[in-house]
């Protein structure tokens, strides 16, 4: 049976949240699960993924991160109000739904990932466990890349090659083609340059770049399941940032065969390890994999 899928879009003190939340179709929910997508990406990157994890009883909510996708260009980027915002659309989906405050297994790609470690830290109780998928959250917190491009200079070049990208859906694709280790339809190709070229992007940007990766040091000392997946042929290079790893020690990682956005391309193989690592945080197995196996 398929699940029951509902788009909403929601306001958060002026920020526009839009979600999509997938219902197992008997309505049996024996856990919840919310997914934060990167900003190259939108909800419908975690549809595949969440229709399979619904078949198997997870409630599941996948946000576009705000300010990406399709919501508005304007939306705050620092990962205090980004937390905030997530866990306000949370907690009504909890009331619409009638149920009593619940656990939350947090699942995030990409740029999207340092505000689930945000979210951790100012509700701890909330979260059932965390698992990153090809995060990127320390690149541009100590590195001279922030440096640069918070300068002058170097917010006017990347303005020039995010316009050189902008005006050519082909350019784009070659660098979707990067990220997905695959060709995509055209539809897809045109409908998420249309969402990441929109007037005023660049300026989100930028805030993206300032302050979504600035997380303080309690973030990384939360004692919550944390689980990392990545793509061996990801195009930031064929391991995590060893900063992060060092910042969560007890992180348990696994390596794919897949370049970066392996939650849209892979949703078989990345469904196997939640469901895993979901039955392992909640104490239903021993281990997070009866078998570990790299794809």
């Amino acid at each position: 049976m398929r699940p029951r899928v509902e788009l909403f879009r929601l306001r958060f003190n002026g920020t526009r949240v839009r979600f999509k939340v997938y219902t197992p179709a008997d309505g049996n929910v024996l856990r919840r699960a919310a997914f934060v997508t990167s900003p190259i990406g939108d909800a419908e990157s975690w549809d595949a993924l969440c229709r399979i994890l619904a078949g198997q009883g997870c409630l599941c909510v996948a946000f576009e991160l705000p300010g990406f996708g399709h919501t508005p260009v304007d939306a705050p980027q620092d990962n205090a109000t980004r937390s905030a915002i997530l866990w306000g659309v949370l907690d009504e989906v909890e009331i619409s739904r009638g149920d009593p405050p619940s656990k939350w297994h947090l699942v995030s790609h990409g740029s999207g990932c340092a505000v689930i470690l945000e979210m951790t830290r100012t509700q701890p109780d909330g979260v059932a466990s965390r698992t990153l998928i090809s995060p990127v959250t320390h690149r541009f917190t100590t590195s001279l890349s922030r440096s640069f491009v918070s300068g002058r200079l170097g917010r006017w070049l990347y303005t020039k090659a995010y316009e050189y990208r902008a005006g050519s859906i082909k350019r784009f694709g070659a660098k979707l083609y990067k990220l997905y280790g695959e060709r995509l339809t055209d539809e897809r190709v045109y409908n998420l340059h249309r969402e990441f070229y929109r007037e005023g992007r660049t300026e989100t940007l930028f805030e993206l770049f300032a302050k979504g990766y600035r997380l303080p040091e309690k973030a990384y000392r939360v004692a919550a399941p944390i689980m990392l997946i990545w793509g061996k042929n990801d195009p930031f290079g064929p391991r995590p940032d060893e900063r992060l790893l060092k910042s969560l020690p007890d992180t348990e990682v696994h390596y794919i065969t897949s370049a970066h956005m392996s939650m849209e391309t892979m949703p078989q193989e990345i469904s196997e390890y939640l469901k895993g690592w979901f039955e392992f945080a909640e104490g239903r197995m021993k281990t997070p994999h009866k078998q570990k196996r790299q794809y």
